[in-house]
Formats: structure tokens, C-alpha cells, sequence
């Protein structure tokens, strides 16, 4: 084989991709014809392959790749462009073969894989463009199809047709996040938080940390806009440091001010592998005097999956501080219950795609059960995020959660609010 082609499937590599979608456009051009690219990607392709190790994942891209060529005319090209990112290419497609295609293929890979003795089928994503409409250049084209790959991964659509204004909009996402080192210099973010309350007596028990930009042209952004895009453009670990800092400043007045609820900071997969970040950690408690009680650190189910034996020892280390642990967006990741028992966290938040449901569907409270039977056999303290309204609180409430976050509880507002809210509300207490 040779070094055109992917080793691992035997498809053309990203290099004679390029070669071989330039003739295609060539050719096409020359009859008038359309053609399709699709950009197809294995979704949290790295947190599986973490859990189940990379004999499983190259089992996975090897059958995304053989499903990829099963129902493809002989016309039409197949390429590995990297780990988990495909390119198809469907000379003389339009729109409607193009679409009708990539809905074939995502039916393909719902057909479960065998890993480990588990079946399971990755979430496949595609992002289509379209030659002439939008692009006449190999390198443009491809383009285009990350970015309608990107914004169908983010909205969590299955296949996303690139646009003009589609362009535009990541364009805007790429040139905020440009921005974001100098707005964190210039001390243009904000501080925000949301409340956690208490089932049993409907008491305010902590809040999550929670950060807003205030741009100078655009305005207050929220988190949506600009911090799931950090880790993909290598800004999170500034980002981190920022809210570190501001937390337990915060931490420090809401003590001064006799508030003694604990603020609790997200730490995403890049800062569980930062080697400084216990010795930052550390140095905030020292700075501002505060307590193991004053601060907790959340972290998401999908984050400790891509590295689990080095999210074990981060986490072993930070509990050794004396602060409590919490898995955030419990049930959306691939943690098995035999790692989960080793993780040294005290509590699991439900995620909302799960609580949403749960008055409107008996599969989706039956689910949530089970999740709150699990963290309650195994001493942990469970919380049911996006509780938006009563009839949500009282069907949680009823099915033994501990803790509710949501904005039927509140909304997020600036931490210098907290104190006066938490007086004024019904959740105050005696």
C-alpha cells in the first residue's frame, strides 16, 4: 500500500483525497455536472477509544470504513482524512442524492458494532457541499464541509448542508475566539452563577460557576458562543485560570459576607492534564485563605473518558485537598460502573437531556430512577440539572433526587447579585 492511502482501511489518505476531488470537480465542470462532498466524523471517537483501548477504536474505523463503501456507486470515492474525519465524494450529486446518501449511511451505522463483548454504535455526523454552489475549489470545498460537519456536531444535527450564512456564523465563532486571550487581559469577562437547592428542604446548598464576556461590539455573550470552542482552538487552560481566580476571590467575599454556600468550578479534559494545575489550585487556597468547604470542582463524564487512568490520578490528587467532586452531565459519556466505583467524586449531576423528560415520558423517568438508585448504592449525592418548572421538581423530587439546579430554582445571574437574591428568595431558609 502506499503512502497515498490510510494504512489502517486501506482508503485513499487526505493528500489523494484532494488530488482525486480536484479531478472529479475537473470533470464535472468541464459536462456542467454537480457535485457532493460529505464529511462524516465518529462522534467522542477518543473518549470510546480511551475506555475500550485502540484495538476497539481501530475496529470501529474499519467498519465506519467498510459501511462508508458498502452502498456507494463504483463512481463515487471514499477517504480517511484522520482519526475519526471521512470524505465521501458523489460525483454528478446534487442536493437532494447528497442528503438522501448521508441518511443512508447514519441508518448504516446505527447497526451496532461489537466491542469488547458490548454493542454499541458512535454517533456518525455529516457536514455536505456542493460543487458548483458552493465552492469550485478542492481545498474551498472541503472547507465548506467542515464547517457545515462542525455546526451539525455542535447543534447536534445529523446532517448539516453548508451555507453562506452558515459560513458567516462560524466565522463569527472563529473570530470571537480570536478575541478571547485579549478579553481575558482586559478583564471583559464576568462571573456568573446558578444555585443549587436542597430537595429535602428547599434550601439553597451551592452554586455552579458560570462565565459571561462582556464584548465590546457584540455585547454580553453567553458561555454557548465562545467556551465549548476553547478546547478546539487550545484557549481553555487561560479560560480556566481566569475562572480559578474569580471563583475564589468570590469564594473569599461571599465568606466575608457570611455566606458559607460552596462555588463550584468546571475543569474540562486539557486541565485534568495540566501538571500545574494542583499546584494553581493550592495556591488560590493559600492566597484568599479559603476552605475545602468554599470551592468544589465539577467535571464532565465525557472528560474523564479520554484519558480514565489519568482523569483517576488528576482527580485522586485533587481530592486530597479536601474538596468534593462531581461528575457533570452524568449519562451522556461511557463510563462503565466498575470505573465509575474507582473515581474518588461525591456526587453525579443527571444531565438535562434526561430531567426534560421525565414528566412526559415514563422511559425517561424510568431512566432517571435507575441513575439516582446508582448513585445512591454507591454513597454519592445526585443532582438533576434543568429543572425548568414544578410539575419537573415534584417528579424528581418523587423519584428520591437529593439536589435541583435549573432555572426553576433561578437563573444564572452575576456572582455579585448572589447575595442579595439568596436573602430576598424562597429558598433562603428559616
Amino acid at each position: 500500500m502506499g503512502p497515498d492511502h490510510d494504512a489502517l482501511t486501506g482508503l485513499p489518505n487526505r493528500t489523494l483525497l484532494r488530488d482525486l476531488l480536484s479531478q472529479a470537480i475537473a470533470n464535472c465542470s468541464r459536462d456542467n455536472r454537480p457535485l457532493a462532498l460529505l464529511m462524516l466524523s465518529i462522534g467522542d471517537f477518543h473518549e470510546l477509544k480511551g475506555v475500550l483501548g485502540y484495538v476497539e477504536g481501530d475496529k470501529v474505523v474499519r467498519e465506519v470504513a467498510r459501511r462508508a463503501v458498502r452502498d456507494l456507486l463504483p463512481a463515487d470515492i471514499v477517504a480517511r482524512m484522520d482519526d475519526d474525519l471521512f470524505a465521501v465524494v458523489l460525483p454528478e450529486a446534487a442536493a437532494d442524492r447528497a442528503t438522501a446518501v448521508a441518511e443512508s449511511l447514519l441508518r448504516a451505522f446505527t447497526q451496532p458494532i461489537d466491542l469488547s463483548g458490548l454493542k454499541g454504535s458512535p454517533p456518525i455526523k455529516a457536514g455536505i457541499a456542493l460543487f458548483p454552489g458552493h465552492a469550485t475549489d478542492a481545498d474551498v470545498l472541503i472547507r465548506c464541509g467542515n464547517i457545515a460537519l462542525f455546526d451539525a456536531e455542535q447543534r447536534g444535527e445529523d446532517v448539516v448542508i453548508y451555507s453562506s450564512q452558515l459560513g458567516k456564523r462560524v466565522a463569527r465563532t472563529v473570530s470571537l475566539i480570536g478575541g478571547l486571550p485579549r478579553a481575558i487581559e482586559d478583564n471583559e469577562l464576568l462571573l456568573y452563577c446558578q444555585p443549587k437547592v436542597h430537595v429535602a428542604d428547599a434550601v439553597v446548598c451551592g452554586a455552579e460557576a458560570l462565565v459571561r464576556w462582556r464584548h465590546p461590539q457584540e455585547g454580553l455573550i453567553g458561555p454557548g458562543e465562545f467556551v465549548k470552542f476553547t478546547e478546539r482552538f487550545n484557549l481553555i487552560s487561560p479560560l480556566t485560570h481566569w475562572v480559578l481566580d474569580a471563583a475564589f476571590r468570590q469564594a473569599y467575599a461571599w465568606r466575608q459576607a457570611g455566606i458559607r454556600i460552596p462555588l463550584a468550578v468546571n475543569l474540562s479534559a486539557v486541565d485534568l492534564r495540566d501538571p500545574k494545575l494542583i499546584d494553581r489550585i493550592k495556591g488560590n487556597f493559600a492566597t484568599w485563605g479559603s476552605q475545602p468547604e468554599d470551592l468544589q470542582f465539577e467535571l464532565t463524564e465525557s472528560a474523564l473518558m479520554q484519558d480514565p487512568a489519568g482523569a483517576l490520578e488528576a482527580l485522586s490528587k485533587l481530592k486530597s485537598l479536601g474538596v468534593r467532586l462531581l461528575i457533570d452531565d452524568f449519562g451522556t459519556g461511557y463510563s462503565s460502573l466498575s470505573y465509575l466505583q474507582k473515581l474518588p467524586v461525591d456526587t453525579i449531576k443527571i444531565d438535562r437531556s434526561f430531567i426534560s423528560a421525565v414528566t412526559t415520558s415514563e422511559q425517561s423517568a424510568a431512566i432517571v430512577r435507575s441513575m439516582i438508585d446508582l448513585g445512591h448504592a454507591l454513597k454519592l449525592e445526585v443532582v438533576a440539572e434543568g429543572v425548568e418548572d414544578q410539575a419537573t421538581w415534584d417528579r424528581i423530587a418523587a423519584l428520591g433526587c437529593d439536589v435541583v439546579q435549573g432555572y426553576w430554582v433561578s437563573e444564572p445571574m452575576p456572582v455579585g447579585e448572589a447575595g442579595d437574591w439568596l436573602m430576598q428568595s424562597r429558598w433562603h431558609g428559616p
